[in-house]
């Protein structure tokens, strides 16, 4: 009869059926964010561990030594539970591998997804918003900002300008959005996935595993469901009564979407993150439907985007897979994205609302 850390050892490898979850030769436990690990030391810790050489590991069995190295797990990833002086005399131990599952994986996944050309990008227009750095930065990902200001700085966003095509537009709003819309428009021909995230949100994800989870490669597209409504006329409302739009504006979109055919609790997204993968025909015919409903309606993109993919799947019959989640950063569980809207400038608020008089 296995004992007790070797029936946790196989419950977990049930549950989570992956073989970068094994440690070999060790009883652990996993929790959200470390593997603990309970390892034999073969003989006394004489000196204290500063962790910056693996080859310094004294303690370490040849088998975790082994593992480690296959792994690509430096000593900088873990973590001692305990003082170095707690070790004198003891012949076993506890260590905390940080993060070593999610390094694991993170490497599984890189390698998965080397074969395509993937993108992030953000848009920041004036100073309304700052850059965020991401939490996590992924091998294989080029990030890029757009923006029209001279301060932004960044150590992981590559700055490119505004394209030239969007001069004429004076609403910097509308300018962001279009941007957002259709990147087809001022991106390289070179992508086969391309990730649009609003300049509020921090990437809080290794993006391999966000397309992953996602399930990128195998749709067309994959967007957000709108956490709090559930149609263009709940947003409409929404708008209005906190001024974003003009009130009339938006009650002329909505009657002309209630002409449509448009039911009410049809759906509404949101579109602080999108993701693209390009290949399908009708990728580009889903950008020109929403910019075609962007420019006759709000400036506010979301009363735009669900029409859009309605008119593209009932009026175009297209056949794009299509996957629709659940928000990715409004109180998601696993915390893709973090909204961090601490560092707007209140002095711009002509950005986002409307003075109606």
């Amino acid at each position: 009869m296995p004992g007790p850390a070797k029936r946790r050892l196989l419950n977990l490898l049930e549950k989570y059926k992956d073989e970068s979850y094994y440690v070999p030769s060790f009883s652990y436990e996993i929790t959200t964010t470390e593997v603990i690990v309970n390892c034999r030391l073969p003989n006394l810790v004489k000196n204290p561990i500063d962790g910056t050489d693996l080859n310094r590991l004294k303690v370490v069995t040849s088998d975790v030594k082994k593992y480690l190295k296959e792994n690509e797990i430096t000593a900088g990833d873990i973590l001692l539970d305990g003082s170095n002086d707690n070790l004198k005399g003891v012949q076993e131990t506890t260590w905390v591998f940080s993060r070593v599952t999610n390094k694991i994986l993170e490497k599984k996944l890189n390698k998965k997804y080397s074969k395509y050309k993937k993108l992030i990008y953000t848009v920041n227009i004036g100073k309304y918003d700052t850059i965020k750095e991401p939490e996590f930065i992924t091998d294989g990902w080029d990030y890029i900002c757009y923006t029209n200001n001279r301060t932004v700085n960044s150590n992981v966003w590559k700055k490119k300008s505004i394209p030239k095509f969007l001069n004429k537009i004076k609403d910097p709003k509308r300018k962001s959005s279009m941007m957002k819309i259709d990147p087809y428009k001022f991106i390289e021909n070179k992508y086969d996935i391309i990730v649009y995230v609003d300049a509020s949100l921090k990437i809080n994800v290794n993006l391999d595993k966000l397309i992953n989870d996602l399930k990128v490669t195998d749709n067309d597209m994959v967007v957000c469901r709108h956490p709090r409504r559930t149609d263009i006329y709940q947003e409409g409302v929404e708008l209005s009564s906190l001024k974003l739009d003009s009130s009339i504006s938006l009650t002329k979109q909505t009657n002309k979407y209630k002409k449509l055919g448009i039911q009410k609790g049809s759906g509404l997204f949101e579109s602080g993150v999108i993701i693209r993968k390009n290949g399908h025909k009708d990728i580009q015919k889903f950008c020109d439907l929403w910019m075609e409903e962007y420019k006759s309606g709000s400036r506010r993109d979301q009363m735009s985007y669900y029409p859009a993919y309605w008119k593209l799947m009932n009026m175009h019959k297209s056949d794009m897979k299509i996957n629709i989640v659940p928000s990715l950063y409004w109180k998601n569980p696993n915390n893709y994205f973090i909204i961090d809207r601490s560092s707007r400038d209140p002095s711009h608020k002509k950005v986002r609302f409307v003075n109606e008089k």
